[in-house]
Order: structure tokens, then C-alpha cells, then sequence
């Protein structure tokens, strides 16, 4: 699966962005200070969606994070109750993504599943995952939050903890934003990350307050 994808990035930003603004206005916060569980009590309070923690059976609780699907009428979007906790925050908001853009019509069948290893999506899905992936990484840290926490704490452990996030999903996010937001290549996105990672910032801070 190819990560660096400008249109799932593109749409995620867009539909990310938008429900951190809107749950702000909700609970009268900056955007800056959106957090996941903000937007967790958003959707449900918005009556989109509930979201519920699951005992998936072997095998399905060493491969499944998360899944989708619409039970007699109400979207369910429900977690590996194994997973890390962080892994948990992420699922959610990777299946907040597919909420809001896969809508899952009564019985049709449908269901969207976030597994363990990306090899294990149809090609047919390969974008719809990667926008979500792209979408729960914002919704964590949208783009206003990301450069505050990043200058607040100016140390890349504490600001993924500041997230709730893992480090490697701090990274990825990490990564993209200097791509698609920041116009880096790949290549030299990977190199500030890991010299961030490793205190070594002081090009990293400034492509990342460069607007």
C-alpha cells in the first residue's frame, strides 16, 4: 500500500479538518485543543454513530483493530478491547473516518474492517483505508493542534503522548504533514522526523512554522 497518497490524504484532511472544527464549535474550544475523546462524544452526541469495545474470537483478535458495521439501524463502531490503548484511540477514529465517508446502507453486507497488516486489504479497498488511516491520524492531531502541540512541548515523546498517540502513528502523521502541507519529498520527511525523534529539531521547526 502506497502511504503517500496526495488524494486520500487530500479528502482525509478535508473531512478530518472539518469535523475537528464543527466539534469545537459543539463544545465552544479552539480547534487547537481537540482531542479524540472530544470527537468520540461529538459523533455520539451527534447521533451518527456509537462506539462500543469488542472481544473479537481467535483468530480475528490477533488480526482485527477495529470494524464498522450498521446493527438494526445504528452505525456500531466498535474496537479491539486487546489492543493497546493508543491502538484503540487510533481504531476509533480510523472507523470515525468510515462514518463519515463509507456510509453503510441496513443489511447490505458491507462492513469496513482496520487489520493488524495492510496486506490483508482487497485492492478494491487499498483507498478507502489509506483515507481513513490518513483521517484518524488528523482527527488525533488536526493540523491547528499539531503545530501548537508540536511548539508546546518541542519534543517529539511528549508531544505524541500529548496526542494519545503511538509513536509510530506520530510519526506517519508526522511524515505526511511535511509531504502534503509542508511540500518535503518523502525521503527528506523521514530524515526530520528521525532526527526530531532524536532531538535534532532545528530544521524540523522551521518547515514546520514556515506559513
Amino acid at each position: 500500500m502506497n502511504f503517500y497518497d496526495e488524494d486520500a490524504y487530500r479528502e482525509a484532511s478535508f473531512v478530518a479538518n472539518s469535523i475537528a472544527k464543527r466539534t469545537a464549535e459543539f463544545y465552544g474550544i479552539e480547534v487547537k485543543n481537540v482531542k479524540n475523546f472530544h470527537i468520540k462524544d461529538f459523533v455520539e452526541e451527534d447521533k451518527l454513530a456509537v462506539y462500543a469495545e469488542h472481544y473479537f474470537k481467535p483468530p480475528l483478535d490477533k488480526l482485527m483493530l477495529g470494524s464498522t458495521q450498521k446493527i438494526e439501524g445504528i452505525l456500531v463502531l466498535a474496537v479491539n478491547a486487546l489492543s493497546m490503548v493508543e491502538r484503540r484511540y487510533f481504531s476509533e477514529m480510523h472507523e470515525t473516518i468510515h462514518a463519515y465517508c463509507d456510509p453503510i446502507k441496513e443489511n447490505d453486507g458491507r462492513a469496513f474492517s482496520d487489520l493488524l497488516l495492510e496486506e490483508g486489504y482487497l485492492p478494491e479497498d487499498e483507498y478507502i483505508e489509506k483515507r481513513a488511516n490518513f483521517g484518524a491520524g488528523i482527527l488525533m492531531a488536526n493540523d491547528e493542534a499539531l503545530i501548537f502541540g508540536i511548539n508546546k512541548f518541542r519534543n517529539f515523546l511528549r508531544t505524541a503522548n500529548f496526542f494519545f498517540m503511538s509513536k509510530s502513528a506520530y510519526r506517519n502523521r508526522l511524515r505526511s504533514f511535511l509531504v502534503f502541507e509542508r511540500d518535503c519529498t518523502p525521503q527528506y520527511a523521514f530524515q526530520l522526523v528521525q532526527r526530531h525523534e532524536h532531538g535534532q529539531s532545528s530544521d524540523f521547526y522551521k518547515i514546520i512554522n514556515m506559513y
